[in-house]
């Protein structure tokens, strides 16, 4: 009788194929989306305030990544004109009513999101010129299109004003839905997931602006519900989000 093989064994021929290597792309990569079209991967990360903006990554195994093109490569698409750069490092705010001192840190254009919707790309993100917790100055919504991955259009401007945008097409009806993290009002700034249909020509609601879910911590000024994504599997719709209390870690909730 011919002796079955060491667990370890198996896995010794196993994993260096299945295995993925992390990170898969080293450096300045922030808040990485994937879509998966055909048998390709593509992946954008945030930019910030840096330029040409929107690096496009492409894969066909999820492991080896090539730079494809930037979706933001003129002053049209992006313009940072006067927008501070750095980091910088985020200190006590002498008033009780506000958390940091200004800092020039979130701006320019991060939290991208690609969608692929009646044969086009889509890029969902947000662009902010400066911040101020006193003014409080949020970002603006927008998205661009392109036919290729290469040649792509200048900003649709949204009309709700939040963060981390992502859009959606639902597969039965094919209208598309723009999902966003956004307070409740300037005053009070409590921090909910909301929806609206969207024209994708506009970037106009052109049905109700709506709150899905306000997350499943304490709904106060502290909580985060945030990075809203949306998908189909079978009869069900998905919401996907992070959740958590800046510096703490963030857990992915979904309902």
């Amino acid at each position: 009788m011919t002796p079955l093989p060491k667990v370890s064994t198996l896995l010794a021929l196993i994993l260096p194929i299945t295995a993925i290597k992390n990170p898969i792309l080293p450096g300045w990569n922030p808040d990485p989306s994937i879509l998966h079209l055909n048998n390709e991967y593509y992946l954008t990360t945030s930019s910030f305030e840096y330029f040409p903006g929107l690096p496009i990554y492409k894969s066909t195994d999820l492991t080896n990544w090539t730079l494809h093109s930037h979706a933001l490569t003129r002053p049209s698409q992006l313009a940072l004109y006067g927008t501070p750069t750095g980091g910088g490092k985020t200190t006590p705010h002498p008033s009780p009513t506000h958390n940091t001192n200004p800092d020039p840190k979130n701006k320019g254009t991060w939290a991208p999101t690609l969608s692929y919707i009646n044969n086009t790309f889509y890029i969902a993100t947000m662009t902010r010129w400066t911040y101020d917790p006193v003014a409080k100055v949020w970002p603006r919504i927008t998205w661009i299109s392109s036919p290729d991955l290469e040649t792509w259009s200048d900003p649709i401007w949204a009309e709700p004003w939040g963060i981390d945008p992502s859009l959606f097409q639902d597969p039965v009806s094919g209208d598309v839905y723009l999902n966003l993290m956004a307070p409740d009002s300037k005053e009070t700034g409590i921090w909910g997931i909301y929806q609206c249909q969207v024209d994708l020509g506009t970037g106009k609601c052109i049905d109700e602006y709506r709150s899905l879910w306000n997350g499943t911590m304490l709904h106060d000024v502290s909580a985060r519900p945030e990075g809203p994504k949306m998908f189909v599997r079978g009869e069900w719709y998905y919401l996907l989000i992070a959740e958590g209390i800046l510096p703490f870690p963030i857990s992915l909730k979904y309902v």
